[in-house]
């Protein structure tokens, strides 16, 4: 429920228009301001039943 509040206040304030990256920072700050940890632009490396397939980045991680 925090993380949906949070995302419904940026596109509320800052509306359609916008680069994705700014909202991703906006979403970290606001998730910051309701005390919730994230981190912006990480990669793991994703495997299939013991194969890497290579690695992937994820905009956001909240809360782990």
């Amino acid at each position: 429920e925090l993380v949906i509040a949070a995302c419904y206040e940026v596109h509320n304030v800052l509306r359609p228009g916008l680069e994705e990256r700014s909202y991703r920072d906006a979403l970290a700050h606001e998730l910051e301001l309701r005390g919730l940890k994230s981190r912006r632009e990480q990669e793991f490396t994703v495997e299939y039943k013991g194969e890497s397939l290579g690695t992937h980045r994820v905009d956001l991680i909240v809360e782990e």
